[in-house]
């Protein structure tokens, strides 16, 4: 149940972004794409987002106002139509109470341009909407990232490397590090390393042989 009002939400945001610049498109046009009737449609919307479709549209579309204040050289009264009010008065007003200041003083000494709001749905830019992430990240998944960007950055360092001349990698080269080596080279720094079976296959490079290792058997 809960999944399914979360699909009929995000296609409310998804019909939203579509239509953000069509002040035509009502209601019945955004629940008959989502298959119900506006009267359950909005009853999903507002329990799932905490306020009314039409609220939360008025809401973005002040967003991407309050963006174009800061970002465009369009007047005021250009970004109020674009926002879908009929004049500078109304759209003064209904900044005014969201922002907290007019139009042309908030565009002066601009703000935090996202308002409050539980849903987490706000105005991307450059036209586009953002949706809060659907799935928690857990410390499985953060040590899964980890892992990978390791075992990218060997494989990144060790083709880099093969790739250098071999007086190149010989060469004494200065560490900060003391007690790493008497006498660094990239060759002997690389190999300290790559000295961890994780490492090794990140690498693609066989383990060193064991000098304690038991002798072949001899024929």
């Amino acid at each position: 149940m809960a999944l399914q009002l979360m699909d009929t939400f995000a296609t409310f945001v998804d019909s939203l972004a579509e239509s953000l610049d069509d002040h035509d498109v009502g209601g019945e046009d955004i629940a008959a794409r989502a298959h119900l009737s506006r009267f359950h449609f909005d009853r999903v919307v507002t329990g799932t987002a905490g306020e009314t479709p039409a609220r939360l549209r008025r809401r973005v579309l002040l967003e991407r106002a309050a963006f174009r204040l800061v970002t465009s050289d369009a007047t005021v009264l250009e970004i109020a139509l674009e926002a879908g009010y009929g004049s500078n008065e109304a759209f003064t007003r209904a900044f005014r109470r969201a922002y907290g200041a007019a139009p042309a003083a908030w565009r002066t000494a601009p703000g935090q341009i996202r308002l409050e709001s539980r849903n987490g749905v706000h105005f991307h830019p450059p036209g586009g909407l953002r949706l809060p992430p659907r799935d928690e990240v857990s410390s499985m998944d953060l040590m899964t990232k980890m892992v990978e960007h390791h075992v990218w950055l060997v494989g990144e360092i060790v083709e880099r490397a093969a790739a250098l001349p071999e007086e190149t990698l010989d060469a004494p080269i200065e560490v900060s590090v003391e007690g790493v080596d008497d006498d660094p080279t990239l060759r002997s720094l690389l190999s300290r390393r790559f000295d961890t079976p994780a490492d090794r296959a990140a690498s693609g490079c066989s383990p060193a042989p064991s000098s304690s290792a038991a002798p072949a058997p001899t024929a």
